[in-house]
């Protein structure tokens, strides 16, 4: 039962995660994830983009 409860908590600590099912075994667990890819890929895409157009602008002499 502490094994489900915390396996139905991870969505609220992880977002852009959501769980499916699962099976305790022995001595481990399955389980199924589904992780928001595109999210990730699109918040990278953001900070990268972001942080290279800063650098840029950074590097800029200020007369031009």
């Amino acid at each position: 039962m502490m094994v489900q409860a915390v396996w139905r908590e991870i969505p609220r600590f992880y977002p852009g995660f959501e769980i499916d099912e699962f099976i305790v075994m022995p001595d481990h667990i399955h389980g199924i994830i589904h992780i928001g890819l595109g999210d990730l890929i699109g918040r990278f895409k953001t900070l990268t983009t972001r942080r290279y157009v800063e650098g840029v602008h950074a590097k800029v002499p200020d007369d031009l």
